[in-house]
Order: structure tokens, then sequence, then C-alpha cells
């Protein structure tokens, strides 16, 4: 399944085929060759973090010698990347190690105690370690990726947003009185042919609360997060973002006409922390481990690197027994043309959502990296005080609409590749006419309309059985 992954030397990090960077106020944008792997290494000093590839090289500046932040119990060096982000390293080193080397079984004893394995994938297995301490990580990772078995070997990276980055925002506009999703996509009549039963959507982000009132007839599965190696804020449920998205696919409170697009599914919640490509690692692998059908990413990670976009291809391809495993990400709410960008949302392998607004406009992302867009502002549990429904709104509602309607469909079709539901949504949905916004206003996508998509997957796949 890895065959483009080459046997590392040293630091190098296999990155995607495809890999594209803009590194504003650094360098100009170019695009990664295909004739071999990327390197990415830290120099002895710390003082540049380089990306290089092909005789072309992008050195990325120590912005500061130690950064101290609250998602990590390390010194960390922070990069500047581009104007907007930056790249932290601390001393964890992620190792990916082949079956039956001595490395796979965790064999690093001669090097460190301090690790924890953060999942198996078709038989390469990943292992979080903590070098000695962040000077001594460049010659560390050149002995860990020396170890007979260890196929790859990369400096755990975190992105950091920074400070003076531009915004470009919309303002939506809401009818929040009386807007119901499950009537505004007349999807309640769909539910006779398939509710979400049978399939499982996991929820990677903050903590669902399993027992909020409401919320499905069906019990949360929590999946307890991996032991971590580092220091991170608590995840534990609570009235937060991942319960409301949630809401938004399983909610069943009907008198407060807060209801869910598949009531019938099994929700598993995968809390994230932080975005390091540890954690990452080990939220996907609890997603396999579950048997997630959908995977519902309601944010997006605006730079993925390897081995993150390596095995969201697998996966995507090849998980769930050879019938593909669905990721649902946002595009982002930021309204402007995201092609191009090395993010979530942008990979091949996942399935890019944008909002509209009630009256059918586009508020978040656009261009040929988005999918799909589905309504946004939508009412949501936990209700407040008063006893009214709250709102999320966004891409972060517009996710989960779309995943929920995967669902149904795949519950419907459960024999459908991943890649034949993804053609359904996409082939299905109406047309958007974005004229009004302006000539730099790009669009290859359509709204999500579900009553078409299950007369399309009729017309391809046969009746309901």
């Amino acid at each position: 399944m890895y065959h483009r992954w080459p046997k590392t030397v040293g630091s190098v990090v296999p990155f995607p085929d495809w890999w594209v960077v803009t590194a504003l106020g650094l360098l100009a944008m170019f695009a990664w060759a295909v004739d071999g792997p990327a390197r990415a290494s830290v120099d002895d000093q710390g003082a540049l973090l380089r990306l290089q590839h092909g005789g072309q090289s992008l050195e990325l500046p120590l912005l500061e010698p130690h950064l101290i932040t609250a998602l990590a119990d390390e010194p960390l060096r922070l990069y500047r990347f581009d104007p907007t982000l930056g790249l932290a390293i601390g001393s964890v080193v992620v190792v990916a190690t082949e079956p039956g080397s001595p490395a796979y079984q965790g064999h690093f004893a001669d090097l460190t105690d301090d690790g924890a394995v953060l999942g198996t994938f078709d038989g390469m297995r990943y292992h979080a370690l903590r070098a000695p301490s962040a000077d001594a990580l460049p010659h560390w990772l050149d002995r860990l990726a020396a170890l007979p078995g260890v196929r790859a070997a990369w400096p755990d990276l975190l992105k950091v947003e920074l400070a003076g980055g531009a915004s470009a925002f919309v303002q939506p506009q809401y009818d929040q009185a009386g807007y119901s999703l499950v009537e505004a996509l007349a999807i309640e009549p769909l539910w006779q042919r398939g509710d979400g039963s049978g399939v499982r959507v996991a929820i990677i982000d903050s903590a669902v609360d399993p027992v909020v009132p409401g919320l499905s007839a069906r019990p949360v599965t929590l999946r307890d997060p991996w032991p971590a190696i580092r220091a991170v804020p608590d995840a534990s449920p609570g009235q937060g973002h991942g319960t409301r998205v949630a809401s938004v696919i399983a909610a069943v409170d009907g008198e407060r006409r807060v209801r869910g697009v598949a009531p019938g599914v099994e929700l598993i919640s995968i809390p994230l922390r932080s975005t390091w490509t540890s954690e990452l690692i080990a939220a996907l692998h609890l997603a396999v481990e579950a048997g997630a059908d959908v995977v519902v990413c309601p944010w997006d990670d605006p730079l993925v690197l390897a081995p993150i976009a390596d095995l969201l291809t697998h996966l995507s391809g090849a998980g769930r027994a050879g019938r593909g495993m669905l990721f649902v990400v946002a595009a982002g709410n930021r309204h402007y043309d995201s092609g191009g960008k090395n993010s979530l949302a942008n990979l091949d392998s996942t399935f890019s959502v944008t909002a509209l607004d009630h009256r059918g406009r586009v508020v978040g992302a656009f261009g040929r990296g988005v999918d799909l867009a589905a309504p946004s502002m939508l009412p949501v549990l936990p209700r407040r005080a008063d006893g009214q429904p709250s709102f999320l709104g966004k891409t972060s509602a517009a996710t989960p609409v779309v995943a929920g309607v995967a669902a149904l469909l795949w519950s419907a079709w459960p024999d459908l590749h991943a890649s034949e539901l993804r053609s359904i949504l996409k082939d299905s949905a109406t047309p958007l006419d974005l004229s009004g916004e302006g000539a730099r206003v790009t669009t290859t996508f359509g709204a999500l309309a579900p009553a078409a998509a299950f007369d399309l997957a009729e017309r391809r796949e046969g009746p309901v059985r």
C-alpha cells in the first residue's frame, strides 16, 4: 500500500507527489517534483527547518528559540512558514516501522523509554518517541532512521497561527427563528429508505457529551485518547464544539425543531486536543479501530505533511476492508479561493465542504479544492438555560450535514465504495450561481441535494433492498 515510500536516509520525510507549497514572504510558489522523496531536517543549532527536494530548497527561519505554549510541556522552536502560519517543533519524533522488524516491536530501549505506539495501518506501525532534548533532534533523527526496519522518521510538527494574518469573511444572512434543516433539505422522507442505521460516524473534534439530552436514542462511544507523550489540555466531554457537531448529525429533539440528519447512526467521539502530527495519527488509528465508515473533521488543517496525507490516501481507498472510508472536512470559513493550498481540505482523499447561508450564498471557502456546499447556522444541542436551542454556523455546521447525508446513503446501499459515494454526492448537487460574487470566484462544486443523491444512487445501484 505504501509503495511510494522510499527507504529514508537520515531525517527524510516522504511528501505526497502532489505537494505544493506557498511560502509568502520567503519564496515564490513552487511544486515538489516527482523523482524522489523530499527531505525535512533541522540544523544543528535549530535556527533553520529545511524542506528540500530535487535541488529546490525551502528554509524556514526560527522565530523564537524557546516558545512555551499551553499545548506542550516542552520547549518548542517556532519556524515561520508564511505570514500567517508557523511550524512548531519540540523533542518528539514520529517513527514508522516495518512489520517483523525489531523496531516494530518497540525495541527503542537503547535510545529512549519515553514513547507511545500511535497506531498500526496496513502493517505499518507508528511510534512517538521523545529525544533527549530538542537540541539533540537532528542527530537523533539520523540515528532512528538508520535502525533496521525503520521506514521513516519525522519531527513531530504543530501548526501555529501567527498574529497579523488577513481575514476575509462575508456577513451571512440567516433565518434563525424558523429554520429547520430536516425540512429545508426534505430529508425526513428519505429515512424510509435509509436513516443511517448500521453506519458508524466518527467525530474528530472536542469530545462529545454522551449523555446530553436529545442527542440520540443510540449510545455515543467515547474513544479514550492515546497515552499522550506530552501534556495537553483536558478534552473531557462538555457543551462544546464536538457536541454541537454531533447534534447536527443525530439530534432527535423534534419539540424544539432540533433534528439531526441521520438519527440511526452510531456516533464515535474521538477527542482531538491539538493538531500535532502524532495526535492526528493516533486519532486516525482510533477511527479505524472503532470501525468508522465516515470520519468528520469540522475544521481545516492549513498545512498537511507526510505521514498524514499518505495515511488518508490509503484509508480513503483501502480502509473498511477495501471499501474505503469517507473523510468529510471543513473547507474553512474564510471567503477566499482555497485552491492550491496544501491544506487538509484540498487533499484528493478528503471530501471538502463549504457553507451556505439561508439564502443559498457561499459564505465559506471556494475554489477547486471544495467538493460540496451545505447549509449552515443550524439549531443544535445543547440548549441554553432558557430552553431555547443554540446554533452552530458556517463550515462547522455544513460539514456534519454532508456527513449525515453520506451515512443515509451508505445505510441504504452499504456496498458502495467510498469513491462511488463521493461521486453520487457531487454529481447530484444543485448548481450554484456565483456570478454575483465577482470574477475572482470560481467553483466546480454545487449545493447538497439529498433527494437527488438518493435518486441517482438508485439509478446507478438499483432499488434499496
